[in-house]
């Protein structure tokens, strides 16, 4: 296993992290946060292809908002979780949730690999 290399373990599939000299690999998928420390013979190996995720949201923004204040609120409506929370905080102070009512469009295009002897040709 190498880092940084993607493998499915236990039934989670994500991204091997780490590789201790004890034998065992830390698989994190970065999608649900969520990680699982497994023996390298639990792990196998996936092969990977490259995509392009073009993420779409209109946004009335004021004149001088920071673009890392946009780029946060943006990433929060992208993460259902994020925008969930986000409309129940807003809601309980008694507050409009138009700021997180908005959903943005998420589309995913395979792109042609560039270099089939890269990392998870097949």
């Amino acid at each position: 296993m190498n880092i940084g290399s993607w493998a499915r373990a236990d039934g989670v599939v994500g991204i091997v992290s780490k590789v201790d000299p004890d034998g065992t690999v830390t698989v994190f998928n970065p999608g649900d946060r969520q990680m699982i420390v497994v023996p390298t013979a639990k792990c196998q190996p996936l092969p990977t292809g490259t995509v392009e995720a073009r993420i779409t949201v209109r946004l009335d923004v004021p004149h001088g908002l920071a673009e890392e204040s946009m780029t946060r609120w943006v990433a929060a409506l992208v993460d259902p979780v994020l925008r969930t929370n986000a409309r129940a905080a807003l809601e309980e102070q008694g507050m409009d949730v138009g700021a997180f009512a908005i959903e943005p469009s998420v589309e995913v295009t395979e792109v042609a690999d560039q270099d089939p002897t890269g990392p998870g040709a097949a």
